[in-house]
């Protein structure tokens, strides 16, 4: 949009570019920013970046959950369910909390995410093997889907809980 921000040849403030005529500044619209005075030009946001509103110096980094795969956005998307990103993510490419995903190459994907196994702990961007088991839980490798509880005496100082339960 136009908007006579001062008239040129005056100096258009940080946030907005000199017009085709040179007549009058006009702001960088959203997606886009400047943060220099007098320029012809606006800045794109890169991607895993955007800026929702114009006459802007910057861009924002897309939040945890969120991604931008488009140069020049003005929002992020949310990451469907089961996955999530980091900041400034182009895509999502984690498993969410409560999802873990089979090892590290394996794609995350809503299919590939799959829930928390019972008795252990998915935090965001799990692998089978990062798996947390609860106290009173073990299994028979850090490969394996399955956690047994540990049958007493002594259950809660045998069977510790962690990434490693169960494995000597």
């Amino acid at each position: 949009r136009r908007v006579r921000v001062r008239a040129a040849p005056e100096l258009c403030p940080p946030g907005s570019k000199v017009s085709a005529a040179k007549d009058l500044c006009e702001y960088c619209p959203a997606g886009e920013w400047q943060d220099a005075e007098g320029q012809s030009s606006c800045v794109a946001c890169p991607v895993g970046h955007f800026q929702s509103a114009a006459g802007n110096v910057s861009c924002e980094a897309c939040e945890s959950g969120k991604y931008s795969s488009i140069v020049g956005s003005g929002e992020c998307s949310n990451c469907l369910g089961r996955i999530s990103s980091t900041s400034s993510a182009v895509v999502c490419d984690v498993c969410d909390r409560g999802f873990y995903r089979l090892n590290r190459s394996t794609f995350a994907s809503p299919a590939a995410c799959t829930p928390r196994i019972n008795g252990a702990t998915c935090g965001w961007n799990t692998t089978l093997s990062t798996l947390e088991l609860n106290v009173g839980r073990w299994r028979l490798s850090p490969d394996s889907p399955v956690a047994t509880s540990c049958q007493e005496p002594h259950a809660a100082e045998r069977c510790v809980g962690g990434t490693d339960a169960g494995v000597d």
